[in-house]
């Protein structure tokens, strides 16, 4: 499972295929690097697995979401409620 963290290490590990491009995962890397964040642990090998992030602080919650998967250099996929989708 892939953690926030703001230890100095990076101890991302994985045998997935990489789906991402190096650019955007190399960006995703130098922006957690300015924020002071890293990612670190490990996510499973299986083909789909299932990721919750719930309880949201802020809206950077999002965008954090999107640059971890840039890292790990895995697709995603996400709901948002219709609020989200309409213009006020």
């Amino acid at each position: 499972m892939a953690l926030f963290n703001r230890r100095p290490v990076m101890a991302f590990n994985s045998n997935r295929p990489h789906e991402i491009g190096v650019i955007r995962h190399y960006f995703a890397r130098f922006y957690f690097w300015l924020a002071g964040w890293q990612v670190v642990g490990d996510i499973p090998n299986d083909k789909k697995i299932v990721v919750l992030a719930i309880y949201h602080t802020s809206n950077w919650d999002g965008w954090n979401m999107v640059m971890t998967s840039w890292i790990v250099r895995t697709p995603i996929r996400w709901m948002v409620k219709v609020e989200w989708t309409r213009f006020p």
